[in-house]
């Protein structure tokens, strides 16, 4: 598991650069499919937590580390 934080940044492409989620395995398909669920779930009201966003990245073999909690604070 990786917990990674990010400030406020305007769309997910720079999200994905600034935290250099790339260097640490998350593929940018992953995240970019990730953030924008978790966007409609959040404007629909069903998130608790707004805080967190968890990724499970199936896309990477299970030897590598494949989930990843990103703070969203």
């Amino acid at each position: 598991m990786i917990l990674l934080s990010f400030r406020t940044i305007d769309s997910v492409n720079d999200i994905y650069d600034e935290l250099q989620l790339s260097e640490i395995g998350l593929s940018k398909e992953a995240f970019i499919t990730a953030y924008s669920g978790y966007q409609k779930i959040l404007s629909e009201g069903k998130i608790e937590n707004k805080d967190y966003i968890t990724i499970c990245d199936f896309t990477q073999p299970s030897t590598n580390p494949r989930l990843y909690v990103i703070d969203l604070k």
